[in-house]
């Protein structure tokens, strides 16, 4: 209820949000797949390839958006 509040309430928050929409779910995206690929042991069947390997990539490169190891 609290959350729903400030993003009701909180406008410049919500904006920012809906701005970023899909940076998180790119994020996301990338932590998952870069966790079942060490999960698999490192097999390469596992990495990213085509179209999905291309969205990472603009990820990684877009500023804004810091990624870890």
């Amino acid at each position: 209820m609290a959350h729903q509040a400030l993003l009701v309430e909180w406008g410049r928050l919500a904006g920012w949000l809906d701005g970023q929409r899909e940076t998180l779910i790119g994020t996301r995206r990338l932590r998952s797949a870069a966790q079942e690929w060490g999960e698999s042991g490192a097999d390469a069947s596992f990495l990213l390839r085509g179209g999905r390997l291309e969205q990472a990539a603009s990820l990684a490169a877009d500023a804004r958006v810091a990624l870890t190891s």
